[in-house]
């Protein structure tokens, strides 16, 4: 599934989201700490499926699918 990737503050998260529907997106992933719930409600009702404050490497890590760890910090 195509799905933008929102590392954004929350403040700018709906018209990024806004522009997710009229581009007719499948979906929208919103990163830990990002929260938008009037924008998610909206991009939902246009038929987006929308993760919300969650982090999208550790969500394919529980389902299993991601193997990897991230580099180190230096």
């Amino acid at each position: 599934m195509d799905a933008v990737d929102l590392f954004r503050k929350s403040r700018e998260v709906a018209a990024h989201l806004d522009e997710a529907i009229a581009l007719k997106l499948p979906g929208a992933w919103l990163q830990e700490g990002v929260i938008d719930k009037a924008a998610v409600e909206r991009a939902r009702k246009a038929g987006l499926f929308v993760a919300m404050d969650l982090c999208m490497l550790k969500e394919h890590r529980k389902a299993g699918l991601s193997n990897s760890r991230p580099p180190p910090r230096t």
